[in-house]
C-alpha cells in the first residue's frame, strides 16, 4: 500500500510539474521578460524571414505561444508576425482613424487586350496617390471600350506591397441608369525586379450581361510608379 500511495504521489507530481511546464510556454509571450515588438507601420505582412502567425478574439497566436497585445487607444493590430531571432512575436498595428497624404501626379496610357468578345481598349489616367507603409493607393480613371460600349470610371485602387496577387478594387461601369452594369474587378502584385505592377481585371455584367465573364491582363511599367515602389518592403 505505501508503494502504491507513493507512485501515485510521483505521477500526481509529475504531472503537475508537466502542466505548470505547459502552461509557461503557452504563456511566455505575455510575461514581463517577454520581447515583444510592436511597430505602428499598419503593415499586412510579414518580411525579414519572419513567420505569419495567427490573429484571432484579440490574440496572437504561433504554435503553442499566445499574446494579448498591448496596443494604444484607438490602434487595431494588423497583422502578427513571429520573430524568430528575438523568439517572440512582432505586432504591427494601426491607427483606426488614420490621416493620409494625398500627393498629385499625372500619369496616362493606354492599351489593347484581345479578349473573347472583343479587342478590349483600355485608357487609363492616374491623378492622385496615398503612400503608406503597407500600400500604394492610386486614384485612376480607367475607360472600356468594347464593341458598342464605351464607358468610364474613376475609383481608389490599391496596390500592396506585395509580389503575390492581392484584392486592388472594382471599377463599375452603368450602361443606363436601369440598364445592366459591368464590373472590372482588379487584383495586382508587383516585380522586385523592376518595381512594375501586373493588373488582372475580371469582367462581369448584370441583366442582359449577366453572362459575361471574361478576364485580361495588363502590366504596367510607369517611372513614377517604381520609384515610388523601389523604396517599399515587398512581401
Amino acid at each position: 500500500m505505501i508503494i502504491i500511495k507513493s507512485l501515485l504521489s510521483m505521477t500526481l507530481a509529475v504531472l503537475q510539474l508537466a502542466s505548470l511546464s505547459s502552461a509557461g510556454i503557452a504563456n511566455r509571450a505575455n510575461s514581463d521578460a517577454a520581447e515583444v515588438t510592436y511597430s505602428h507601420d499598419g503593415r499586412t505582412c510579414c518580411t525579414d524571414g519572419e513567420r505569419g502567425a495567427i490573429f484571432s478574439e484579440g490574440k496572437c497566436e504561433y504554435n503553442s505561444q499566445a499574446l494579448t497585445p498591448n496596443l494604444p487607444e484607438d490602434t487595431y493590430v494588423t497583422k502578427c508576425c513571429w520573430n524568430n531571432k528575438a523568439n517572440d512575436f512582432h505586432v504591427h498595428f494601426a491607427d483606426v482613424h488614420e490621416m493620409r497624404k494625398v500627393s498629385p501626379v499625372d500619369i496616362t496610357g493606354n492599351a489593347t487586350v484581345p479578349i473573347e468578345i472583343c479587342n478590349l481598349g483600355l485608357k487609363w489616367n492616374i491623378t492622385e496617390y496615398i503612400l503608406t507603409d503597407d500600400y500604394l493607393d492610386i486614384n485612376v480613371n480607367l475607360t472600356i471600350d468594347c464593341g458598342p460600349f464605351n464607358l468610364s470610371d474613376r475609383e481608389w485602387i490599391r496596390i500592396h506591397f506585395d509580389s503575390s496577387y492581392q484584392d486592388s478594387g472594382e471599377f463599375a461601369y452603368e450602361i443606363s441608369e436601369v440598364g445592366p452594369t459591368i464590373y472590372a474587378t482588379i487584383t495586382s502584385k508587383i516585380h522586385r525586379s523592376d518595381f512594375s505592377v501586373d493588373f488582372h481585371g475580371q469582367l462581369t455584367g448584370t441583366g442582359i450581361l449577366s453572362q459575361l465573364d471574361q478576364s485580361f491582363d495588363k502590366n504596367l511599367r510607369a517611372d513614377e510608379v517604381a520609384a515610388i515602389l523601389s523604396e517599399a518592403d515587398i512581401c
